[in-house]
């Protein structure tokens, strides 16, 4: 049974914190899918070494979540509410107590870890708060491929400082 209660993974974040999900949950991320797929069905614990425990947790309780509830389909930051923009009422309140810098953490780490749905949702929070603050925009809507490109762009960057020098390890 692939819903085994013991069938868990232990990711463990950049503080050294031990933050055990569900494999199953753990393969919502195309990466940590890849990560378990190579490791077979040993004890498994992964080290996210630019996640920290805060963000990782929150990432745990969106992937068991996503376990058995289906990914919204976030398209644009217009309407009223993320519901307007196809979140759903968990995913619009998940993201919607977050601070701005722990939403820009969180789609830094779900964009790393190559989870879509949960950048895209990010993203638009990240967007509905800039317009629900007075941001003026032409349009009055804030499109999510503009801030997914931007957050892109971020997340490269932090890669090129994560990689280790040619010759680091000794070749």
């Amino acid at each position: 049974d692939n819903l085994d209660a013991g069938a868990t993974v232990t990711l463990r974040a950049a503080d050294g914190t031990a933050v055990l999900v569900h494999k199953e949950a753990a393969k919502l991320s195309p990466v940590l899918a890849d990560m378990l797929s190579d490791r077979g069905d040993d004890e498994v614990e992964i080290p996210l070494s630019t996640i920290n425990s805060h963000i990782l947790f929150r990432i745990a309780e969106y992937c068991t979540h996503h376990l058995v509830e289906p990914e919204s389909k976030v398209v644009a930051a217009t309407g009223k509410s993320l519901m307007d923009c196809g979140a759903s009422t968990w995913d619009a309140t998940f993201v919607g107590v977050m601070y701005a810098n722990e939403l820009q953490d969180l789609s830094v780490a779900a964009d790393f870890l190559a989870m879509d749905g949960l950048v895209r949702l990010a993203c638009a929070q990240q967007a509905r708060n800039l317009l629900s603050s007075g941001f003026s925009c032409k349009a009055s809507s804030i499109d999510v491929e503009v801030l997914t490109a931007r957050l892109n762009m971020s997340v490269q960057s932090l890669m090129q400082r994560c990689t280790p020098a040619e010759g680091a390890n000794g070749n």
